[in-house]
C-alpha cells in the first residue's frame, strides 16, 4: 500500500482544505542517473510515477502521532500485532495527532510520522497529476495550493502569508507566497547541500484530492 508523511504543520492545512499540492525530493541516485539519461526532467517524472502511482491512486497519509504511555515499549508492528490479537478486548489504543495540538495527559512519548501504524492513519490522499521541476520554480498559485497558511492582518489591514522560520511573523509584500513556501522548506530541510532551497534541486511534485477518512475503511466500504 502507498503511503506517504506529512508533517503536523501540513496535516493541518490538508485538514483545512487549504493543501492539494507536495514537492518531494527525489533520492541522490535519482538524480545522478536522471543528468546522465540527457532529459533529466522525463527520467525524474517516471521515478515520480513509479513512486506514486497513476492518477485516481489513493495514498495513506502518516503524521506525527502519540498513544497511551501504557505502548510506549511497543513498536508499532507490536501496536498493530497486539491489538488484532484474539484475547485483547479493547482494540487499537486511543492515540493524539500532534497536528491537533500538545499532547493531553496519559499520552506517551512522539513517534514519527514515518512509524505510523496504517491503521491509525485518519487520512487519504488520491493522485489527481503528477510532475516536476526545480524547486525555486515555485508559482505564486503553487505556494498556495502547497498549504502555506494565509492570514488577514488587522493591525496593517493587509493580508499576510506565514514566516514559518520566524513565531508570528508574516510576509506582506509582493512575492510573500514563494517566500512563505521557501521558509517552510527551509525549516524542514535545514542542512546545507542536496536538498536546501539554495542548491535548486529537481523536486517531483503531487497534485492531489485529499479524502477525509481512513483508507482501510474506505476499502471495507467498497466490498
Amino acid at each position: 500500500m502507498k503511503r506517504t508523511q506529512f508533517s503536523a504543520d501540513m496535516v493541518n492545512a490538508l485538514l483545512e482544505k487549504r493543501k492539494n499540492q507536495t514537492r518531494r525530493l527525489p533520492s541522490k541516485r535519482d538524480v545522478v542517473e536522471a543528468e546522465a539519461s540527457g532529459d533529466p526532467a522525463s527520467y525524474l517524472l517516471k521515478c515520480a510515477e513509479k513512486k506514486w502511482g497513476a492518477p485516481g491512486t489513493l495514498i495513506a497519509v502518516s503524521e506525527p502521532w502519540a498513544v497511551d504511555s501504557y505502548w510506549d515499549d511497543f513498536g508499532p508492528a507490536d501496536i498493530r500485532y497486539q491489538a488484532s490479537a484474539p484475547n485483547n478486548l479493547f482494540g487499537l489504543p486511543r492515540v493524539h495527532y500532534l497536528a491537533d495540538g500538545p499532547k493531553p495527559s496519559g499520552y506517551g512519548k512522539t513517534r514519527p510520522a514515518m512509524f505510523m501504524c496504517l491503521d491509525l492513519s485518519r487520512l487519504t490522499i488520491r493522485v489527481k497529476g503528477i510532475r516536476v521541476e526545480r524547486l525555486q520554480d515555485i508559482s505564486d498559485s503553487d505556494a498556495l495550493n502547497e498549504g502555506i497558511l494565509v492570514h488577514y492582518l488587522r493591525g496593517i489591514g493587509h493580508t499576510g502569508c506565514k514566516d514559518y522560520m520566524r513565531d508570528d511573523c508574516y510576509f506582506i509584500n509582493a512575492g510573500m507566497e514563494v517566500k512563505s513556501y521557501e521558509s517552510l522548506w527551509r525549516k524542514i530541510n535545514p542542512n546545507p547541500g542536496y536538498g536546501s532551497w539554495v542548491s535548486n534541486p529537481w523536486v517531483l511534485i503531487l497534485d492531489f484530492n485529499s479524502v477525509d477518512l481512513n483508507l482501510d475503511r474506505k476499502y471495507q466500504e467498497r466490498v
